[in-house]
C-alpha cells in the first residue's frame, strides 16, 4: 500500500476492510482464509492509515445483505480511530439507513448494493431521502429531488 500511495498519491488508494463482531469485539476478517485477523482492529486500521491509504471502504460482514441497517457502532468506532475518510458498506435496507451512517456513524460516504440491485429502488430516491434528513449529497442538476414520497417498503411514487 505504501508504494502505491507514494506512486499514485493517497487520494487514489482505498483499502477495503471487512469486519466481523465476535466475543464483544470487532475484528478484521480475511475472506480468503475465512478467519478473523489476530491483530487488534484499532492497530490494524492505524497501520493502514500510516501506510498512506487515502480512504477506507468499511464493510460489516455481519450486516452485509441483511437489510437491517449499517452497524453504526462499528462506523463510529472506525471514524474515531482514523483521520481519513470512511465509506460505510453492509446492511442497507431502507433509505434512512444511508443518513444514519453519516449522521450517527460519522462516515464521510455511504455505499450499498442490494437495495439497488434486487429491489425497486433508485439512487435518486436515496439522495432525496438523505437530502431531506439534512445530509449534504452531490445532486444531478437534471433531477428533481423535492417532494419525494415513498411507499411502505421505500419505493418512490
Amino acid at each position: 500500500m505504501e508504494n502505491a500511495a507514494n506512486l499514485f498519491g493517497n487520494q487514489c488508494i482505498t483499502a477495503s476492510v471487512d469486519v466481523v463482531h465476535h466475543g464483544g469485539k470487532y475484528h478484521a476478517y480475511d475472506h480468503l482464509t475465512g478467519t478473523r485477523l489476530n491483530q487488534d482492529l484499532k492497530t490494524y486500521l492505524s497501520s493502514i492509515e500510516s501506510a498512506g491509504v487515502g480512504e477506507i471502504l468499511l464493510n460489516s460482514v455481519d450486516r452485509d445483505g441483511s437489510r437491517s441497517g449499517y452497524d453504526v457502532a462499528l462506523i463510529k468506532f472506525v471514524t474515531e480511530v482514523v483521520r481519513i475518510p470512511v465509506i460505510a458498506l453492509g446492511g442497507v435496507g431502507r433509505f434512512d439507513h444511508f443518513s444514519e451512517g453519516v449522521l450517527q456513524g460519522g462516515c464521510q460516504a455511504v455505499a450499498a448494493a442490494n437495495i439497488f440491485q434486487h429491489m425497486e429502488h433508485s439512487t435518486i430516491a436515496a439522495k432525496a431521502q438523505m437530502r431531506a434528513d439534512g445530509v449534504p449529497v452531490r445532486l444531478s442538476s437534471d433531477v428533481k429531488y423535492e417532494n419525494f414520497q415513498l411507499d411502505a417498503i421505500g419505493r418512490p411514487f
